[in-house]
């Protein structure tokens, strides 16, 4: 990387050297480190499949921790990489702190590091501290859990988390007071969702 201040030591050195010309001279120069620094660092690609180590090749989430590690949720378990070998975790039926289902559609981290996986079978958190998986059992305003598969979450700037349904609607969790609110089509009330599909 060029820094101004060197610039422009080379731009009053061609000055002094060449006079009037110096300015195309000093624009090709430019243009030369401009394309060099462009071209300098080539992306790099892997591929990483089942061939790999990753547990299935069909993958509906990807998403990148606070401590640089990938997880892949697919379609046969969720996929942890770090840069060298994966970390699988599957339904291991009788298991407690197993992941309940191995079909991940959504993920995302938490502020506290937890990596909350939307499965079509409601979410389940993983804790990195004990790497164990907790079952997102909180009730809605109806006293209902959250239903369907999971295909999105995210958390808005707010602080609720926004929880998105194939077939149930939209839920909002507040961390804070740990209530879910439901939002769903009613074909009653103009006012709700148009469809159960979010």
């Amino acid at each position: 990387m060029i820094y101004m201040g060197r610039i422009e030591r080379i731009h009053g050195l061609l000055f002094k050297k060449f006079g009037v010309c110096s300015l195309p001279i000093f624009m090709v120069l430019c243009m030369v480190t401009t394309f060099h620094s462009l071209y300098a660092h080539k992306p790099y690609f892997k591929n990483l499949n089942a061939e790999s180590g990753l547990s299935h090749n069909t993958v509906f989430a990807i998403l990148q921790d606070s401590h640089g590690f990938m997880w892949f949720g697919t379609k046969d378990g969720l996929n942890r990489y770090d840069g060298v070998r994966f970390r699988i975790f599957k339904n291991e039926p009788g298991v407690s702190g197993s992941i309940g289902t191995n079909t991940i559609q959504s993920l995302f981290e938490n502020s506290d590091g937890r990596i909350w996986a939307g499965t079509n079978q409601g979410i389940y958190i993983y804790h990195p501290e004990i790497e164990e998986f907790e079952f997102f059992d909180v009730l809605d305003q109806d006293g209902h859990p959250i239903w369907g598969q999971i295909l999105h979450i995210s958390k808005a700037q707010n602080g609720y988390i926004w929880i998105a349904s194939s077939s149930a609607g939209l839920y909002r969790f507040h961390q804070k007071t740990g209530k879910l609110k439901h939002y769903y089509h009613q074909p009653s009330n103009m006012a709700s969702l148009a469809s159960g599909s979010v």
